[in-house]
């Protein structure tokens, strides 16, 4: 981390032409970040930057705001130590006041690394969140819906008990948690069926927030955000059309799939981001990173496989109506998609990094993965809350993830999808049919249909949550024809879409509500019980 942080200060230093008044701020900068972002730093580390940042400030003002801040951690760094030396080696301060102090001077050395003139950087950030304030609010929504009370239940959850146990299992350095012939601890279960991009997020989380449920669930939380960006940006490169890519953002931020699986740490919702901004990528030809973005998602769910078809499909499109001779078609048709794929493989191969490290040979590689394919292909297995493809179209069968009985109190969590939005999507898709002619349209429905269609043939056990990429897209096909419409009747669909989530909210956050409620509410929907 520190040495990546130098080559931005320094890439930025030669952005000036290596101007002379600029050494004080680049050597205080590269010291400061010395401390922060390397291991067995003492209080007195910091104390050799702050001279050279404060000469800095004789060129630019700015900076004596990050130099007074880290003065003042400092000064409570060394004091701490002090009074542990005089207090009979006792800590002065909490582990949480410590631990706000360390992410105070992690902030402030991210900033004075990445950034080179703050100024200039907030006036610009202001003008694009004034020019983008309804995205700015509608992913502000989509964060409250996805992090409050994000790490209810203290517990793992449905598949949580295979995901977050053995991203836990990765911290603790056992490489048990790689093998597939290893027995694991009663009531949980090593997760090797899927590649470890999703569980290497959650690991990250943990890292960053300590070993409990908000750690292992932020990835998930903060990747659901990140997808609803991805897809407003995809929707406006390919429509160019601001009201239609933000209503497809607000479907989608609530959608009660996306929300359920944002909120749970699995991997569904990792896939579904690198997939989504994969597509994004693709569709602004830059291919080299699509090809990257789409290995980090077959890299965290192998029904990322599916998403190749539209990939392709963007591919073909943009080099058909190019004029080229016979060379040109055979780098462009051939050797092209052949680099592309080589990519593909070696981030989807590199991902399986900790794996080697941790003492694995290539041969053991080959044969973890005719195990998870063995695993998928011959899974035999019922569940009470197994479903058919048939049966997620309607929204009519979710996937019970969690419970809590208190008193005459009942609380659930279950993955269910907004029935309106999903229902109204259908129609949709039926109604817009004719559309098929517009790439714009039929990417979308070429989206919807594959990643649908293939589990129709799946051998393997199926819940409503294989359904997450298939809803986010029929989001988008709502919301083309929603656009279309009368801003009466417009308006009328959107409220009925935020209706929809009221009704499924109870489902979705864990609420203790009576058990009268619940008798009720499952009378209405007697399939969703």
């Amino acid at each position: 981390m520190f040495g990546l942080l130098s080559f931005l200060i320094l890439r930025n230093w030669y952005r000036t032409g290596w101007s002379p008044k600029f050494v004080f701020r680049v050597v205080g900068t590269i010291l400061v970040t010395f401390f922060v972002f390397t291991t067995r730093m003492h209080e007195r580390h910091l104390l050799f930057g702050l001279p050279f940042l404060a000469l800095a400030t004789i060129y630019e003002s700015w900076l004596f705001i990050p130099l007074v801040l880290f003065t003042l951690t400092f000064c409570l760094n060394l004091y701490a130590a002090y009074y542990w030396v005089n207090h009979a080696q006792t800590w002065l301060f909490s582990p949480e006041f410590t631990s706000h102090i360390s992410w105070i001077n992690t902030l402030i050395g991210l900033g004075l690394a990445c950034v080179w003139h703050w100024p200039t950087f907030l006036k610009s950030l202001i003008l694009n969140l004034k020019s983008h304030k309804f995205l700015v609010g509608i992913l502000l929504l989509a964060s409250l819906l996805r992090f409050i009370n994000l790490g209810h239940p203290p517990v793992y959850i449905f598949d949580e008990v295979y995901h977050a146990f053995t991203a836990r299992e990765y911290i603790a350095g056992h490489i048990e948690a790689w093998e597939w012939w290893t027995t694991p601890p009663e009531g949980v279960a090593y997760e090797w069926t899927h590649p470890g991009v999703a569980k290497y997020g959650m690991v990250l989380g943990m890292l960053l927030f300590g070993e409990n449920s908000f750690g292992w669930r932020f990835g998930s939380a903060a990747l659901g955000v990140i997808s609803i960006l991805g897809l407003y940006l995809l929707v406006f490169s390919l429509t160019k059309n601001k009201s239609t890519a933000l209503l497809s953002a607000f479907l989608v931020s609530i959608e009660g799939t996306h929300i359920a699986q944002s909120r749970i740490a699995m991997n569904d919702i990792y896939m579904l981001t690198f997939y989504i901004w994969a597509l994004y990528a693709a569709v602004t030809s830059r291919w080299k990173s699509a090809a990257i973005l789409y290995g980090l998602a077959l890299g965290s769910k192998w029904s990322a496989l599916y998403g190749v078809i539209p990939l392709a499909y963007i591919y073909l499109r943009a080099i058909l109506p190019l004029h080229f001779n016979l060379k040109s078609f055979i780098i462009i048709s051939i050797l092209n998609p052949i680099r592309l794929l080589a990519v593909v493989v070696l981030v989807y191969t590199l991902t399986f990094t900790p794996f080697i490290l941790a003492g694995h040979t290539w041969e053991q590689f080959i044969e973890l993965h005719r195990q998870m394919w063995y695993y998928h292909t011959h899974l035999v297995a019922t569940h009470a809350y197994q479903s058919t493809p048939w049966e997620w179209i309607f929204a009519a069968r979710p996937v019970w993830y969690w419970v809590d009985y208190a008193g005459d109190y009942i609380s659930h969590i279950f993955v269910q999808g907004n029935p309106l939005i999903l229902w109204l999507g259908l129609a949709a898709l039926v109604l817009q049919f004719r559309a098929i002619r517009y790439f714009r349209y039929s990417l979308f429905l070429v989206l919807y249909f594959v990643f649908t269609l293939p589990w129709i043939s799946s051998p393997r056990i199926m819940f409503y949550y294989h359904y997450l990429p298939s809803a986010t897209f029929l989001c988008v096909i709502l919301a083309f024809w929603i656009s279309q419409l009368p801003s009466s009747a417009r308006n009328c669909l959107i409220i009925l879409c935020c209706v929809g989530l009221i009704i499924i909210s109870p489902m979705l956050y864990g609420f203790p509500m009576s058990t009268a409620f619940w008798d009720n509410y499952f009378h209405l929907f007697a399939n969703w019980k």
